[in-house]
């Protein structure tokens, strides 16, 4: 019982003898134990304040961008004229360069595009 090394138990279910555990122990399961039997507890009292709700920010997502260019160098064949010259690829390479759509970011190209000739 309770006299002794510590060891695991099952708790005792209502009714049943509880007799024998005198060190502050609760033997009982749903209950405690008075009499030396074990009696269902009355209702558990919170002590605990109440935790506030908490509402979560809404996640916002960012529209997704659509205008780009399908060639680092785009830029610097626009600006060389390549959008009116050679339509038919930039038109469809290089959207955001020849002005087809408006794109959210900064156009640059890498500083080796200018050794690329159409």
């Amino acid at each position: 019982m309770s006299h002794g090394a510590p060891v695991c138990s099952s708790k005792i279910r209502l009714g049943a003898s509880c007799a024998g555990y005198s060190r502050g122990e609760n033997p009982c399961y749903n209950g405690a134990c008075q009499g030396g039997r074990c009696v269902a507890a009355g209702p558990v009292v919170s002590t605990m304040a109440p935790v506030p709700a908490v509402t979560a920010a809404p996640v916002v997502i960012a529209p997704q961008e659509t205008c780009f260019n399908e060639n680092q160098c785009c830029a610097t064949w626009a600006a060389r004229g390549e959008c009116t010259r050679n339509t038919g690829y930039m038109t469809e390479w290089c959207k955001a360069s020849c002005g087809h759509c408006h794109p959210q970011y900064r156009l640059a190209d890498g500083s080796y595009c200018s050794l690329f000739i159409f």
